[in-house]
């Protein structure tokens, strides 16, 4: 019989404390989290081909593959998914900007890379933008207006 043939091999495990089990608790938030991470990676995509007036609660449900009922456990309502999705998105964006315009000090140079930003987060997520800039502005009380990526973005202020 040649070495390693049907013969097992013996393989280190570190010494230490194993790992313990998570408890039901920790289990059931992880879940949930997973859960609302299907639903909004299915939102995004659903935003994006269909746009907010067109995509429904129940498509967005089905593409995440879980029940209809678990989204309202996720979301008060679509508005609620949609704005979600665009505060993510905003905050990705938020990213890059800030990523691209770190060494601009002076107002042109920083003009100049929070576009190519832009640019870059556009080409690199087709159709995102035009989906999260849907007015959905109408819809929502007063209270909830500063909810709208366009808000969060238009409070920025560019340094003199």
């Amino acid at each position: 019989m040649r070495p390693g043939i049907g013969v097992a091999q013996v393989v280190a495990v570190p010494k230490g404390k194993p790992k313990a089990k998570p408890s039901k608790a920790d289990a059931a938030l992880a879940r949930k989290e997973e859960t609302r991470r299907k639903l909004l990676d299915a939102a995004r995509c659903a935003f994006i081909e269909h746009g907010f007036h067109a995509t429904r609660p129940q498509d967005i449900s089905k593409r995440a593959g879980v029940g209809h009922g678990t989204f309202y456990l996720h979301f008060e309502d679509k508005l609620d998914c949609f704005l979600s999705f665009a505060s993510e998105a905003a905050d990705e964006l938020e990213l890059v900007i800030a990523t691209k315009t770190v060494n601009a000090l002076d107002p042109e140079p920083m003009l100049r890379q929070t576009l190519l930003a832009i640019f870059d987060y556009s080409d690199a997520n087709p159709g995102i933008m035009r989906a999260v800039l849907t007015d959905v502005s109408f819809m929502l009380p007063a209270e909830a207006q500063h909810r709208l990526p366009i808000q969060r973005v238009g409070s920025k202020q560019v340094p003199h």
